[in-house]
């Protein structure tokens, strides 16, 4: 059984790196998005689930703000083998 998870942006600023594709496989904590925020910090954005990526929100370039959907994942549900 799947479910739907968003992964949401935790920064106001610019998508400068996109990881991963839609239909594509995640796994966790892999890098998925590089923000550069509006402070200038470049951050990478992971979260701590697997999947399949159901609809990717954004592209490299867009502006984006704290909470905004980036992804939707459908998320395996399988434990893994990351801390």
């Amino acid at each position: 059984m799947n479910y739907d998870e968003m992964i949401t942006s935790p920064y106001d600023g610019v998508i400068e790196e996109v990881h991963i594709k839609e239909n594509g496989r995640i796994y966790e904590w892999d890098a998925l998005f590089k923000i550069r925020t509006i402070g200038g910090i470049l951050e990478t954005i992971s979260v701590g689930l697997s999947g399949s990526i159901k609809s990717l929100e954004v592209s490299e370039g867009e502006e984006v703000i704290s909470g905004m959907v980036l992804a939707y994942v459908a998320e395996d549900l399988v434990v893994g083998g990351s801390d």
